[in-house]
């Protein structure tokens, strides 16, 4: 029997994988960049997330995979910064928001009305008179956390030309693959349309199974369909069969396949609408359909190893010094790349991923 995956480890570590990813750390001098594709990008996102934008999402990295640029390679600079910066906002609540804020709404009627203003200017008064300040320090001053952030995260590589020319050129392609977006080549209006419906359709199960599941945990119990609405349904059943007895009639009696001819004529134009190329009628108005890069996951050597992260800023440097290739061309004897990361979303702590010297350092069993 299969061992069931495990939602808190990261895709790689989990039985009959399809990530792709690779389940081993670079050379200890190396930095590889792989894109997430379905598999691993569904462990960070809800129900609504997973149905919606993987359909439309997964086109990327499997058009990265077949053209072997959803893995990046570079050599570490010996004199790049390697330093991983995690920061966190928080945000002073002050008189007005919070505990306090909902107590003194309370006191004073609620709102920015007359008590409220009159609280806010005797205390204004006697610093104005005095310098003395009631909200400086205290309780009042306490903050709120709002929200963390990947901050300060840049790798630098770089490559010797002379012998690495070909290498360099590949980590190239695909670094600049992963931080930018993807053509679009066809796109119809009915596959946006299908995706919506299911969509849809998954938001109202899982809805319904929430509903079902909270009233269970309350001892309330499923009335059923009730004797009127079983007859309201019944009516409807009836009434549609007159109807259709009806449209039966009056086409026996009418022009010859009148109506079959406008529905059939009314539904070829629809169809030919939702199966239309979206990508050139775009271009007709001067337009271009691409989709967004994919978030990806980042090892350095033996020692951190970190995801999901979007590239907010690539940059491409050049030496001085130039060499003459076997092509003829004189060429730079170095090129280097500086990436920046942030996270594509923050990560829940029960998940695993981000291990700090072979360590995982959040989703502890």
């Amino acid at each position: 029997m299969a061992k069931e995956v495990d939602p808190i480890s990261r895709s790689f570590k989990n039985p009959g994988d399809k990530s792709n990813l690779s389940n081993r750390l670079p050379l200890p001098n190396i930095v590889r960049i792989e894109a997430l594709n379905k598999v691993a990008r569904d462990r960070y996102l809800g129900t609504i997330q997973k149905s919606f934008s993987n359909k439309f999402k997964d086109h990327v990295a499997e058009a990265l995979s077949k053209k072997n640029l959803d893995k990046f390679y570079g050599f570490m600079k010996g004199s790049a910064s390697k330093v991983l910066e995690i920061g966190s906002t928080w945000r002073t609540s002050g008189n007005t928001g919070g505990i306090v804020g909902f107590a003194r709404n309370i006191l004073t009627g609620g709102g920015s009305g007359n008590g409220s203003g009159t609280f806010d200017n005797i205390f204004g008064l006697v610093r104005d008179f005095t310098g003395i300040s009631a909200s400086s320090t205290g309780a009042t001053t306490l903050k709120r956390f709002e929200s963390t952030s990947l901050s300060g995260f840049t790798i630098n590589c770089g490559w010797y030309l002379p012998e690495q020319y070909g290498l360099c050129i590949k980590s190239l392609k695909s670094i600049l693959s992963m931080a930018y977006p993807v053509q679009i080549n066809n796109l119809t209006a009915r596959q946006i349309l299908n995706a919506i419906t299911e969509t849809g359709n998954d938001a109202a199960k899982a809805a319904g199974e929430f509903i079902d599941a909270a009233a269970e945990s309350l001892g309330i119990k499923n009335p059923g369909i009730g004797d009127l609405e079983k007859k309201e349904e019944q009516d409807s059943i009836d009434q549609k069969a007159v109807n259709e007895k009806k449209n039966v009639n009056a086409n026996l009696t009418g022009p010859a396949g009148r109506d079959d001819r406008l529905a059939q004529d009314t539904k070829a134009v629809n169809n030919g609408v939702l199966d239309k190329n979206l990508t050139t009628v775009s271009d007709f108005f001067g337009r271009n359909l691409t989709f967004d890069p994919v978030p990806v996951r980042c090892s350095i050597g033996h020692y951190i190893d970190i995801e999901p992260l979007v590239i907010t800023k690539l940059g491409i440097e050049f030496s001085d010094n130039t060499f003459i290739n076997s092509d003829g061309r004189h060429l730079p004897i170095f090129c280097s790349v500086s990436i920046t990361f942030d996270f594509w979303l923050v990560p829940a702590p029960k998940l695993q991923f981000l291990s700090l010297l072979g360590n995982e350092m959040f989703g502890d069993k």
